[in-house]
């Protein structure tokens, strides 16, 4: 028995979209590279200056409580790394089956910079740019919440 990371991507995804609300009218996707600590010499370990020690970083997009990714990679690369192509995977899935919901996507460690967005938009993907959400802030007062709306035609 040999694992299929492609297909085990693709399943998690289908049934992530599928437990989401269809009578939604927007959509919040929230995504976020953390740690997971190594213990030992397991291949692909790196350390990570940002968390302190040697750790995989991998990436996450959740609707409210529903995972539509779980991408394990190594720290030795930024923790924006592959986060454009999985929203496009993602918005692909989500359009198959709301495809008038508003999409906006929050992110926290893991934010790409402006020049994903250029490529986003060459993408044929449309979205409003503003400035990432800082965990702190989101919880200190309405006010105080930096956002980044994406919204996708």
């Amino acid at each position: 028995m040999h694992a299929d990371p492609l297909a085990l991507e693709d399943a998690l995804l289908d049934l992530g979209v599928r437990c989401l609300p269809t009578i939604s009218k927007v959509l919040i996707l929230v995504f976020d590279a953390t740690d997971d600590p190594l213990h030992g010499r397991q291949e692909g370990r790196f350390f990570d200056g940002y968390y302190g020690n040697c750790c995989y970083l991998p990436l996450y997009y959740f609707c409210g409580s529903v995972p539509l990714w779980a991408q394990l990679r190594s720290s030795d690369k930024d923790a924006c790394t592959g986060t454009m192509e999985a929203l496009k995977k993602i918005i692909v899935a989500i359009r198959r089956w709301m495809p008038k919901v508003k999409i906006e996507v929050r992110g926290i460690r893991g934010s790409p910079g402006k020049r994903s967005w250029r490529g986003a938009r060459k993408s044929g993907m449309s979205f409003i740019f503003g400035a990432w959400y800082a965990t702190a802030a989101w919880n200190i007062s309405p006010p105080g919440r930096l956002k980044a709306r994406l919204r996708f035609a």
